[in-house]
């Protein structure tokens, strides 16, 4: 494929943002944690099972106390506990702790539903060796996008991100796509309980904004993001629909500045994520003639 001109935005000196906490804890005050059933010390021992499966390298007792900020000895309890159970590992030198792959037997249940996990995979597989880029499919989780299948494609993206990763919702080609095709008082909501914060100096942060960008969005069918989330990196995503016609997920191609702007990329891709987010909506048997629902 021919390379492109770089954006101007790409002389920006600001780099790309740390990704210093990949998996968001769950939204402290959302429904459910104020009631007499909310059973606090399981949501403990997820938290202290999220913060060692996201760490890039096993992590000692201190170390996670001080990112779950709870104390030593309850810390301890937990992970002894999850090691006990086959969810973590303890290293006999270092003393430090690690998942283990029995963590990947949680999300069978939600992989395997509707065949979501495969047909997309093999759907991106084809598209991305045809078109040489990287492609991923995401779905929203509370206030983030957590990528699910991913394809890289011969030329090297600015971003190196893998299945299991998430990016907020806000920041991100797929949340900005999934977000505008939500019901409006849901989307807000979605924002209201953001954390929001510039990560490049075209990160969008105000929520009258991102709900005036709605409509167009929808009229498109597709979301372009030109460095919203990281310096160097496009991302074009669209929805994906399920067979009741509500949000399955998002599709979306992730490529450099280096090599595209976001108009040639637009021209250029948008048509080809279009396409992907089509039949894997039909493959989950979505109807669009019968939803009203742009795919």
């Amino acid at each position: 494929m021919a390379t492109r001109k770089t954006s101007d935005r790409s002389d920006s000196s600001m780099t790309t943002r740390p990704d210093a906490d990949p998996t968001p804890a769950p939204g402290v005050g959302e429904p459910g944690r104020e009631s007499s059933l909310f059973v606090a010390s399981v949501a403990k021992a997820f938290d202290v099972l999220r913060i060692v499966s996201a760490a890039p390298e096993p992590l000692g007792l201190t170390e996670v106390a001080k990112l779950t900020h709870m104390g030593r000895s309850a810390v301890q309890r937990f992970l002894h506990t999850l090691t006990a159970l086959g969810y973590l590992r303890q290293d006999p030198k270092t003393r430090c702790y690690s998942v283990t792959p029995y963590v990947l037997g949680l999300a069978q249940g939600f992989l395997g539903r509707d065949g979501l996990q495969s047909k997309a995979s093999e759907l991106l597989r084809i598209a991305s060796l045809e078109c040489g880029e990287t492609l991923n499919f995401t779905v929203l989780e509370k206030t983030s996008v957590l990528y699910l299948v991913r394809h890289t494609g011969r030329h090297a993206v600015s971003v190196e991100l893998s299945v299991g990763s998430r990016l907020p919702v806000y920041s991100s080609a797929p949340g900005r796509a999934m977000l505008a095709f939500m019901d409006p008082a849901e989307a807000q909501l979605v924002l209201e309980r953001s954390e929001m914060k510039p990560f490049t100096p075209y990160t969008q942060l105000s929520i009258e904004k991102f709900l005036a960008s709605f409509p167009a969005t929808r009229r498109l069918g597709y979301y372009v993001s030109d460095q919203e989330g990281f310096i160097g990196d496009i991302s074009i995503a669209a929805p994906v629909f399920h067979h009741g016609g509500g949000l399955a997920g998002a599709v979306n191609v992730a490529v450099s500045t280096s090599r595209w702007t976001a108009r040639d990329a637009e021209a250029a891709l948008a048509p080809i994520v279009l396409s992907i987010a089509k039949k894997l909506s039909a493959a989950l048997g979505h109807d669009a003639a019968t939803s009203g629902a742009v795919s």
